[in-house]
């Protein structure tokens, strides 16, 4: 129960196993739980995935960058995220 993927050799836990930190926002929650899937996005990509404004996105994504629970990388012009191990 909670995962998913195990036959095809892609392991993946579901969303309903994770909880998010305590302290977070549902939006910070949300989008770590995301950075976790995905491994490395933009906010651009998190904000179409989640349906969340932009804004909100880049608001919630420097606060767990702030927090260690995201890494931020620039890459080629473009601020790239990614969830820490520390969840």
């Amino acid at each position: 129960r909670g995962h998913g993927g195990v036959l095809t050799g892609v392991p993946l836990v579901r969303a309903e196993d994770f909880a998010a930190p305590p302290g977070l926002t549902p939006q910070e929650g949300t989008l770590l739980l995301h950075l976790r899937d995905i491994g490395e996005t933009d906010g651009r990509a998190l904000a179409r995935l989640t349906g969340m404004k932009g804004a909100t996105v880049s608001l919630a994504l420097e606060r767990l960058h702030q927090l260690e629970y995201a890494k931020k990388v620039h890459r080629k012009g473009t601020t790239l995220y990614r969830a820490r191990m520390k969840i």
